[in-house]
């Protein structure tokens, strides 16, 4: 029987889903500079604190070894946000927290408008509804009011967190 030569496919990239841990940090700063203006930058200390309080609600997307996209949620026992930059949480367990606060979902430029962060919130709302969580809440900033009402969040009253500038609005999703 003739061999037939092997052919070659193409391999094709992959876009990874994990969890964030603490060693991911450096690429959430690179990532975080693109995507927000100076004022909301965050330190490491800020995002190393959140990522331990929410093991299960923090997830960063990877395409061809870069971070291409994260999300960074804690596990809150009511719906006040946490202020920006702050290293000091009041997190929940996730089987007696009542809100997932959203605290930053951020994409590659290159990445926006793609679905990438529609798929990172697929994450958290499936890790979510594991543990019977149903209600979010966040601070938009930076115009995003009308990607948040897009996916089912609307405007609270009350001002925002500190730290977050008078423009922030506070919303949630039930």
């Amino acid at each position: 029987m003739p061999q037939l030569p092997l052919r070659r496919i193409p391999r094709t990239p992959t876009l990874v889903i994990r969890p964030l841990i603490a060693t991911d940090v450096d690429h959430i700063l690179e990532l975080q500079e693109l995507a927000y203006a100076g004022y909301y930058l965050e330190s490491a200390d800020s995002f190393t604190v959140k990522i331990a309080a929410g093991p299960e609600t923090c997830f960063g997307a990877w395409f061809e070894g870069q971070l291409v996209g994260y999300l960074v949620a804690v596990p809150l026992s009511g719906d006040e946000p946490l202020h920006l930059n702050s290293t000091d949480l009041q997190s929940t367990p996730m089987g007696k927290a009542q809100v997932l606060y959203i605290h930053d979902l951020a994409v590659h430029p290159e990445r926006r408008k793609t679905g990438l962060g529609d798929v990172l919130l697929v994450h958290l709302y499936d890790s979510a509804n594991r543990y019977g969580i149903e209600t979010y809440s966040l601070v938009a900033v930076q115009n995003s009011t009308g990607y948040w009402a897009q996916r089912g969040f609307e405007p609270q009253g009350g001002p925002p967190a500190i730290g977050y500038g008078p423009e922030a609005v506070r919303m949630s999703r039930r």
